[in-house]
């Protein structure tokens, strides 16, 4: 019935909660009428705004939000897209791509779909999809046989940073308390496994003289040579 709703015992407090985390995390990506499927689950006694999720990070680019609506779009009505990527390398190549899957891992989230410029299914760092345009073509999906996508294989390396007591918040936030170790000097050690690609570089830098490599040596190396060449654009 138009009016129906689902009764409040039907779920208990837990599980009425939990089922309203997810649907708003699937509110973030932009999933069609939500809103509408939330009031026919919830009573208007039950706050639909308790928790909010939003993909897009700080500072993000003016049209993230467009660029997940188009993706979004073009996967659940199998349509393809025109859109703009600049690869690893920094080569920037017009692409016509029929959209399958979004897969978030790690910090970033991508996009697996067949590429018509490559003749070959790719994935796609969305951070790095410009000017995504829904084209009116549309693509057989069942025809795919192509199951799940390959996600990004990087090598990992144990890494001990030395960290002083300003970053200390910023470590508590990403790791749990038994990955730090306090140090007699008033330094804490942070011992990981992290993935050895820029993102890690990028990720020690930010802590800027907060943080100190004490192993591995090529990543100690490589970060000290990051250091040296930055200094120099302000010699």
């Amino acid at each position: 019935m138009e009016d129906y709703t689902i009764s409040r015992a039907a779920l208990s407090t837990s599980e009425r909660d939990g089922l309203m985390f997810a649907l708003q995390a699937l509110k973030a990506t932009k999933y069609p009428q939500l809103d509408a499927l939330i009031d026919r689950i919830f009573t208007k006694s039950v706050p639909a705004d308790w928790v909010t999720v939003d993909f897009t990070p700080w500072g993000a680019d003016p049209d993230a939000h467009d660029r997940f609506t188009v993706i979004k779009t073009a996967i659940l009505q199998s349509r393809a897209v025109h859109m703009e990527y600049i690869n690893a390398d920094n080569i920037k190549s017009a692409r016509e791509v029929e959209p399958l899957k979004l897969v978030f891992k790690g910090p970033a989230w991508y996009m697996w779909g067949y590429c018509l410029m490559r003749a070959d299914y790719r994935l796609f760092r969305v951070s790095r999809i410009k000017n995504a345009v829904l084209l009116n073509r549309v693509f057989d999906r069942d025809a795919v046989r192509v199951v799940s996508p390959p996600l990004p294989e990087k090598p990992v390396a144990r890494l001990l940073l030395v960290f002083t007591e300003e970053a200390l918040s910023r470590l508590y936030d990403d790791y749990d308390e038994d990955m730090i170790t306090q140090n007699g000097d008033g330094t804490y050690t942070l011992t990981v496994e992290l993935p050895v690609d820029e993102w890690v570089y990028g990720y020690i830098l930010s802590f800027g003289p907060s943080v100190r490599v004490a192993s591995p040596e090529p990543i100690r190396r490589v970060v000290e040579e990051r250091l040296r060449r930055a200094l120099e654009q302000y010699s």
